[in-house]
């Protein structure tokens, strides 16, 4: 990931469950995309330069790839969803 990405351009996809080393394996950037993602545990933390609504390593490339359901966010929704849970 670069070092200094745009908040805007971030995004985290929530994953059902840790993905085991062979479906992992399956999760390859597109040809000629220019997104770029890190696995974490059940997380997948993406920069999209282009736009998620641009990008080919969307929520349903993840989902179809890793072969379980998936969430995507945006950094402020994720931002804003941590203040309220830290707040209840």
């Amino acid at each position: 990931m670069p070092r200094t990405p745009t908040p805007t351009k971030l995004h985290v996809t929530f994953l059902a469950e840790a993905p085991t080393a062979e479906q992992a394996g399956r999760l390859e950037t597109p040809a000629a995309e220019t997104a770029e993602f890190s696995l974490a545990g059940d997380e997948i933390h993406l920069h999209v330069p282009g736009g998620y609504g641009r990008t080919k390593l969307n929520n349903a490339f993840i989902e179809r790839r890793l072969g379980m359901p998936a969430t995507t966010r945006n950094w402020k929704t994720v931002n804003a969803l941590h203040e309220l849970a830290a707040d209840g």
